[in-house]
């Protein structure tokens, strides 16, 4: 019986059926009395609810409409409802880098493992749920998951004990008293999201996948300064047009700008030998306090990664053989819990 069941960590519960419109949600602890939440209107796909480590949900009907698909929940009404336990996905605990070590995450947003709505605050559940467009959601949601994932590797704490503080131009930051700080930043693009993690120093990262349809030209010119848009102009294709977006998105990012105002802030120099260096136009940021680094995940991307240390190591980092698998036990039909 699941009112008598105790679980040795985080649990999903998981069920299919239609659609979930005029559903009411009950939560409470284990072997305690629920409680009722006012009635959600959510649409297919979008979490019912987060649970804390020893909660579970229930729900009850608030119309003739069914459930969504593959959610997180117990159902308490109809009876002989399907449920089929999966054990929460964890992630092996992760060293602090030390001092001008950047770790860099690459993500694959193709996980369906990633798909944890449990993990995620209100805030963020509000965001998901606004999102129309469905692959757009399911980035959002796995990349905030292996997000929380990560960071909560570091510090010892649950993922959905993470807590964010946003600064006036919305970059995120950790907002956990008592931990070590750690800066991080996050960028997805396609089937790829990137995660940089520092202990001491300012960072930003940002990937884009190339579009070659895409009228690059106009961008620029739009965007970019004169001198970068004859340089996009002359060049061959677009790699160099995007290898200047990421990269002075990437240090908008690490100063944590409003990213139109950085884009007209900083500018890019090019090399003889083709490398890249953000100028500060206001002239109040040194270029040789940062390395830069610029990278193509697969040859269909392009990233960068800026970092405020003038000799920083970059160490890479990938979810693959830290995850631990969901195990999935029998289905079976349960009485309704009560």
């Amino acid at each position: 019986k699941y009112d008598d069941f105790e679980p040795a960590g985080n649990l999903r519960f998981s069920f299919e059926s239609g659609e979930l419109d005029g559903w009411k949600i009950t939560e409470g602890k284990l072997g305690e009395p629920v409680t009722t939440l006012p009635s959600l209107a959510r649409r297919k796909d979008a979490p019912f609810a987060r649970h804390g480590r020893y909660h579970l949900s229930t729900l009850v009907p608030g119309g003739d409409k069914a459930l969504a698909d593959t959610q997180t929940g117990v159902i308490q009404s109809p009876p002989a409802i399907c449920i089929t336990y999966f054990r929460m996905i964890s992630l092996s605990d992760q060293k602090i880098p030390g001092s001008g070590v950047v770790h860099v995450w690459t993500i694959d947003l193709e996980e369906a493992a990633l798909d944890l709505p449990e993990l995620l605050s209100d805030d963020e559940i509000t965001r998901f749920s606004s999102i129309n467009h469905k692959k757009a959601r399911l980035d959002f949601l796995r990349s905030r998951a292996s997000l929380r994932l990560i960071l909560a590797s570091y510090l010892g704490v649950t993922a959905a004990g993470i807590v964010f503080s946003y600064n006036e131009n919305g970059k995120p930051e950790l907002a956990l008293s008592g931990y070590p700080a750690l800066n991080f930043n996050l960028s997805h693009s396609d089937k790829y999201c990137l995660l940089a993690v520092a202990a001491d120093s300012e960072i930003g990262i940002d990937v884009e996948r190339v579009q070659a349809t895409r009228d690059y030209h106009a961008l620029a010119r739009r965007f970019f300064t004169p001198s970068e848009f004859q340089l996009i102009r002359n060049a061959q294709d677009e790699s160099l047009f995007y290898r200047i977006w990421v990269l002075k998105e990437a240090s908008v990012k690490a100063r944590g700008m409003k990213l139109l105002a950085g884009l007209d802030r900083f500018k890019c120099n090019i090399s003889k030998n083709g490398t890249l260096k953000v100028i500060d136009k206001l002239g109040q940021d040194d270029p040789n306090n940062w390395s830069v680094r610029q990278w193509q995940p697969d040859g269909y991307s392009s990233a960068a990664l800026v970092v405020r240390d003038a000799e920083a190591q970059f160490v890479e980092k990938t979810l693959a053989g830290l995850l631990t698998t969901p195990i999935k036990t029998d289905m079976a039909k349960h009485d309704p819990v009560s």
